[in-house]
């Protein structure tokens, strides 16, 4: 997956989003990668806290993904689909489902943008297997000009039985 660029030095332009996700107003003297940091660890506690469906599977993957535009939702953007198969494979996890939960990903995000959402969803792998994955995002800008990127924590396992 390409990286995304965070070109922001007014920490302002981030606060609404980093105040929905941490819950608690820019620290004073923070730097904005702190300010990732923060949101990125905030995310990932939400979303194993929310794990709905049998135990956490451990691992997360949090990262922000950019630039984001509504044409983007219900599509499976090459990055995303990378990123989700290189995460599964280090995961032990079967990797067939990534096109098609990148496509669940992107319609989720465009249906609900916002600074602070979830959503949990389940793939099947076959006869004998699913797979459940959790998002944790938010819509934060990416630039001094407003363009959006998402930051997210991502987790997937399959399911016991």
């Amino acid at each position: 997956m390409s990286k995304t660029t965070i070109n922001v030095t007014n920490i302002t332009i981030i606060a609404p989003a980093y105040q929905a996700i941490v819950g608690s107003p820019v620290p004073q003297g923070a730097g904005v990668i702190d300010l990732i940091r923060a949101m990125e660890n905030a995310q990932t506690t939400k979303l194993k806290a929310d794990w709905s469906r049998g135990t956490y599977p451990g691992q997360a993957l949090s990262a922000i993904m950019g630039p984001w535009s509504a044409d983007l939702a219900g599509t499976a953007p090459a990055c995303v689909v990378q990123e989700l198969t290189t995460s599964f494979e280090g995961w032990g996890l079967p990797t067939d489902g990534a096109t098609q939960i990148a496509v669940e990903i992107t319609t989720q995000i465009g249906s609900n943008a916002g600074y602070s959402e979830e959503f949990f969803g389940r793939w099947s792998e076959g006869v004998n297997a699913e797979l459940d994955y959790g998002l944790e995002y938010g819509i934060l800008p990416i630039d001094e000009q407003g363009t959006q990127g998402v930051i997210y924590s991502f987790s997937a396992g399959l399911v016991a039985d």
